[in-house]
């Protein structure tokens, strides 16, 4: 056993397998041994194998946690979805704070969608969506799939009926915690809304979990649902005055921000977090604006627009993100590239910098994917970074600096880095080349790139709805009407697609996808072209395995990989959704 071992870390995995199996014939009960040959037999491909082995290990030991994970991930990779949840939920329930098992778990179950009410995965749901350490929106699809089950549920959906709705805690965690992107669900919580405007009057009242649930919700979609002109004249006229928190700002809070000392305004413990939400975080980051350091000036034309624009509505919206276990950018890199491709080492500190990171959430999570990297995060709008500074402060994220800069004024800074990312940026610029340029500039020797650039092909939809937006004032006012015109277009209409995106339920969102003040997209040959332009190799692409590219008919070593893939999304429009994200590097 112990030279299986030797040999599996050494990765003279052919020498480990023969070890461990001669180890199981002397020990036929000892499950390591079979959990490890189960592993070293997935690392050499042999799926079928590996199940066996890792079954083996399970009967050994019912409760072998990581046995579970990794048969878990074999069911994946094979498509075997019922299989894979079941042994994702038993690894879970052993390892519960494990990055690896948390972020198995949370991805299948963000995958699926239930046909059989379960109390046993409400609770799970629930207790994953409470979770700091997990990114709520991946399990919101999950979560209303669980909820429309009930009977009560669906008959409140069907009917529009908020009094038939029950209240469970899976209820109140998808609203506090997840964008509710869905109509019905839209339209049911709108009328809620309604009616809690008009009958909330106490903060003891028996609905008020479900009241607070609801406004934590306006607030995470900024405040994006439709509101009549009787509510509108019904908010303004709500007494906010008081030292004491009232029903009174509970309302105003369904319908806008409240603007208020937090510290000056007390509550009962139970609504201590309404004011948490409301109020302190609030006050937070717009204190963290004035500590944004300037690191380049904006001069360019474009890029001022672009920075209005985030100063306005910053976007993304977030409050949490995933657990992530921390790599070397090699290992990272290595599972978008394949086998075969020569990858730089990594330097001590990995010098980063993510260039545009709006609110943060793609640079906390930059700063927690790679092992020891010192991350860089600039954006245009300092209302944003206050938003992603605060937002790293709470998390205690402490390898991660922030400022004000212009891609096009990069240049100037005098520093390069090992790494960057630049991930649905430079398609917001005048040229996005010359932005990419810039970047380029600053990659050291043997450095890699993750860029996003949008789809062509991919932004049918958001394209028909951009035609139906030029119609419409980009105010909030405006993004409410429009977001009411698309939700009564026929199902035929080229832009009704546009209503299951994500970004079509907050009003960030819909002014990023629908009425940017700058855009352009691209196809996969003028991306060739443009790396060509920049002396930059592709990699890979970020969202989709070497395995699933060997699926689709791109092989690794192709002298023309986008090209081939370019063929495969002529026949498959919708295969890179809305956005290319793809690793390149230095040519050699």
């Amino acid at each position: 056993m112990q030279a299986a071992i030797a040999a599996h870390r050494a990765g003279r995995l052919t020498d480990a397998i023969v070890a461990y199996r001669q180890a199981i014939k002397a020990a036929p009960t000892l499950a390591e041994a079979h959990y490890n040959l189960g592993v070293a037999l997935k690392m050499v491909g042999q799926g079928r194998a590996a199940a066996k082995a890792l079954t083996d290990a399970l009967q050994l030991r019912p409760s072998y946690a990581r046995a579970h994970a990794a048969l878990a991930g074999l069911h994946d990779a094979s498509g075997n979805a019922a299989k894979a949840l079941r042994h994702w939920l038993e690894a879970y329930q052993h390892l519960p704070d494990d990055p690896g098992v948390l972020t198995g778990v949370v991805s299948r179950l963000g995958a699926t969608r239930f046909a059989e009410a379960d109390p046993r995965l409400a609770e799970i749901v629930t207790s994953l969506l409470r979770r700091d350490d997990v990114e709520g929106q991946r399990l919101a699809g999950a979560a209303l799939s669980l909820l429309s089950l009930d009977a009560d549920t669906q008959a409140a959906l069907d009917r529009c009926d908020p009094d038939l709705l029950p209240v469970s805690p899976l209820l109140l965690a998808a609203l506090e915690r997840t964008i509710v992107a869905d109509r019905t669900w839209e339209r049911l919580l709108t009328k809620a809304r309604t009616e809690a405007l008009q009958t909330f009057r106490d903060l003891d009242d028996p609905n008020a979990p479900f009241v607070r649930a609801l406004a934590a919700q306006m607030l995470t979609t900024e405040y994006a649902f439709a509101c009549s002109p009787a509510e509108a004249d019904a908010i303004t006229e709500l007494d906010l005055s008081g030292s004491d928190l009232s029903s009174n700002h509970v309302r105003f809070a369904l319908y806008a921000p409240l603007v208020h000392r937090a510290d000056a305004l007390a509550a009962p413990a139970e609504w201590r977090t309404f004011v948490d939400i409301h109020l302190t975080r609030p006050a937070e980051e717009r204190d963290a604006i004035a500590a944004v350091p300037a690191l380049t000036p904006i001069a360019d034309g474009v890029s001022q627009a672009v920075r209005d624009q985030y100063t306005a509505l910053p976007y993304p919206r977030w409050s949490v993100t995933r657990a992530i276990t921390a790599q070397p950018r090699r290992v990272v890199a290595g599972a978008v590239a394949g086998p075969g491709h020569a990858l730089p080492p990594d330097p001590s500190p990995l010098r980063v910098l993510v260039a545009g990171c709006g609110t943060g959430k793609h640079a906390v999570d930059v700063a927690t994917r790679f092992a020891n990297a010192d991350v860089l995060a600039i954006d245009l709008s300092r209302t944003a970074l206050g938003y992603a500074m605060a937002q790293a402060k709470r998390m205690g994220i402490e390898n991660l600096r922030f400022a004000e800069a212009d891609i096009l004024a990069l240049g100037t800074i005098g520093q390069t880095f090992d790494h960057i990312e630049s991930v649905g940026v430079l398609h917001h610029m005048a040229e996005p080349l010359a932005g990419w340029r810039v970047l380029r500039g600053l990659l050291a020797e043997n450095g890699t790139m993750r860029i996003g650039l949008y789809s062509r092909r991919g932004r049918r939809a958001i394209q028909a709805a951009q035609a139906e937006a030029a119609n419409f004032p980009n105010d909030a006012e405006g993004l409410r009407a429009l977001r009411r015109h698309i939700q009564a277009l026929p199902a035929a209409h080229p832009a009704a697609p546009v209503c299951q995106e994500l970004d079509f339920y907050t009003l960030s969102g819909v002014r990023d996808a629908l009425a940017h003040a700058h855009e352009h997209d691209f196809t996969l040959l003028e991306i060739r072209d443009m790396l060509d332009a920049l002396n930059l190799e592709f990699i890979g692409f970020e969202a989709i395995t070497p395995d699933q590219a060997q699926r689709q008919g791109v092989r690794s070593t192709s002298r023309d990989p986008l090209a081939d893939w370019d063929a495969q999304e002529q026949a498959n429009p919708d295969l890179f959704h809305l956005m290319y994200q793809f690793w390149c590097q230095s040519r050699q």
